[in-house]
């Protein structure tokens, strides 16, 4: 089942298999469900209710599976960056770009906020989507960004 969700004006397409959701991506034209029982749960999800969406990472590499569920721990309203999402999982932060690298194949854009994994410097880095997506998912949750840049502030540390 497709369903599509309006997320503070961006159009999301949720692909939904027995009750279980299986990807997510931003879309011009959802062709899905609008169904306001559904768009509840999903705001309740994005502002921090994991009970309120089941979903899966699917069979993936354990690697990614780490990330994606240190991606999930990051609050609402905060960003973490690729080097102490690295650190936290793999010990150092070396592996950085294997968290852009994840960030990048996000199947599961918004329930994975990838849009909250930022440069250590405070920069927006990469999006798999038009990095204007990115930008508007900040504001949204309240991430000031100034001359590119996210202040130590909204740094959460997981």
């Amino acid at each position: 089942m497709l369903y599509c969700v309006n997320y503070f004006g961006l159009e999301l397409s949720v692909y939904v298999k027995d009750d279980m959701i299986l990807k997510t991506s931003f879309s011009q034209n959802c062709k899905g469900i609008k169904n306001s029982g559904f768009q509840k749960d999903f705001e309740k999800f994005v502002l921090g209710d994991r009970k309120a969406l089941n979903f899966t990472l699917g069979n993936i590499d354990d690697r990614l599976r780490k990330v994606y569920l240190k991606a999930i721990e990051i609050p609402y309203g905060f960003v973490s960056s690729y080097g102490d999402i690295s650190l936290s999982i793999f010990g150092n932060k070396k592996y950085s770009r294997f968290v852009g690298y994840a960030m990048s194949v996000n199947h599961l854009p918004i329930i994975v906020p990838c849009h909250r994994v930022v440069n250590c410097n405070g920069s927006i880095g990469g999006f798999s989507s038009p990095i204007e997506i990115k930008l508007k998912l900040l504001g949204i949750e309240k991430v000031k960004v100034v001359n590119g840049k996210i202040g130590k502030a909204f740094f959460a540390h997981i």
